[in-house]
């Protein structure tokens, strides 16, 4: 993943490209305007919209004033760098739940919002966090096709534009624990960053600091592909040391492939399980199921070219992993996924380190550890993670997993909108 453009500050301030680049936008309110339709007998709902644009899917969350979920829609591959705008629009069209959903006949309309047709826009305030939005130059490309999609003016500051990444730092804005103004994001998934961010004057978010990011060729550090990577390479050094030991004739296949009545010994579990995860029949054969424009023959054919790459290839390792090391207590994998946490703990480190005099400095101990993704999604893996963090000297006042963007997004846009609807 990128940077993750966030809202934040003014946008009349003098700001670095790269903080334009993290969404560094203002958030503030304009007055309120004429209703279009008022209810003498209560006043219904304003809602609040949260997109979580990812490789897989879009998945949009609309919460009510109160953080209630009104309403969920799904969609298609929304990382925009990765699909192109048409199909970004698309996708996130199919999963921005429709008007009938949500009763939109009882909706109070946007305060100030006013389309060019007549008709109300449904949402208050929309949150999209969008994989591969990395500079302000994507913001600007899309904010006008989002505003136009959803009925809002543009430019709005109740549309804000930013990377996925930004709506997992929603719990920062916690009003239960008002103390924590800032936190750090860490995502290991198939792949991995850390980011840093704060909350604003205003009770939005700015975005402090990021570590790595950069993708599996230079970095995902901790990610689903470091820990395939370090399975795979681990296994090919096991079988180099063995040949240079062994005596003439010893083979290095798998006892299942090769038909031999051995049992699954801890010494091999790791290769044997790699290799019928694969359908190979020895380690020769692991450079090239990792190198090869081919498919590993235990994949099913999911399309012409759409075969897996070499990184969700090796990624695809991480769950063989994980299952050995808290299932088995398997010393190796154990073993792997501690370094891996490690390198994870460390880029939180980097993030922490500037001092006090700096914009970007934040104390854990202040701070709440925001993680998403699937491998952080594992409360033990979290554990050890935390045990890592520990050991630099690092612990956080809390720690919590984000398994819903969407809805946490959504629940805190409602949150410090309302604030701002009410506040004198």
């Amino acid at each position: 993943m990128g940077g993750a453009p966030t809202p934040a500050a003014p946008a009349s301030s003098s700001s670095s490209s790269s903080a334009a680049a993290a969404g560094v936008a203002s958030l503030s309110l304009s007055a309120p305007g004429p209703s279009r339709r008022t209810s003498r007998s209560r006043t219904p709902p304003r809602l609040y919209l949260a997109v979580d644009c990812g490789g897989t899917k879009a998945a949009a969350v609309v919460c009510d004033g109160s953080g209630r979920v009104r309403g969920r829609g799904f969609g298609g591959p929304a990382n925009y760098t990765d699909v192109g705008l048409a199909a970004f629009l698309r996708s996130v069209d199919c999963a921005v739940p429709p008007a009938e959903q949500l009763d939109a006949a009882r909706l109070s309309p946007p305060t100030g919002v006013a389309p060019a047709d007549g008709s109300p826009a449904p949402f208050e305030a929309a949150w999209f966090g969008i994989a591969g939005v990395d500079s302000a130059a994507d913001v600007t490309a899309l904010s006008p096709h989002l505003a136009a999609l959803l009925g809002l003016p543009y430019p709005s500051p109740r549309l804000i534009v930013a990377n996925d990444t930004s709506l997992l730092a929603a719990p920062v804005t916690d009003p239960a624990h008002a103390h924590i103004r800032s936190g750090v994001v860490v995502i290991a998934g198939t792949g991995s960053i850390v980011m840093s961010f704060g909350q604003s004057d205003t009770g939005l978010l700015k975005t402090l600091g990021r570590v790595g990011g950069f993708g599996w060729l230079l970095g995902d550090e901790g990610s689903g592909y470091a820990v395939g990577r370090d399975a795979v390479r681990l296994v090919l050094d096991q079988a180099d040391r063995e040949r240079l030991l062994a005596e003439p004739g010893t083979s290095s296949c798998s006892p299942v492939r090769c038909g031999e009545e051995q049992v699954e010994t801890a010494e091999h579990r790791l290769r044997d399980r790699i290799l019928k995860h694969w359908g190979l029949s020895s380690t020769d054969d692991l450079l090239n199921a990792v190198y090869s424009n081919d498919t590993p023959p235990s994949f099913p054919a999911i399309g012409a070219s759409a075969a897996p790459s070499r990184k969700h290839r090796l990624a695809s390792l991480a769950p063989l992993v994980f299952h050995l090391a808290f299932a088995h207590t398997d010393a190796t994998c154990l073993a792997i996924l501690r370094r891996q946490a490690r390198a994870i703990a460390e880029q939180v480190c980097e993030v922490l380190r500037p001092g006090p005099s700096s914009a970007a400095h934040l104390r854990a101990d202040r701070s709440v550890l925001c993680c998403g993704g699937s491998l952080v999604g594992v409360a033990r893996y979290r554990a050890v993670l935390e045990e890592e963090l520990a050991r630099l000297g690092v612990v956080f006042a809390r720690v919590e997993y984000v398994g819903d963007p969407a809805m946490r997004g959504a629940a805190a846009l409602a949150g410090v909108w309302e604030a701002k609807q009410t506040a004198p």
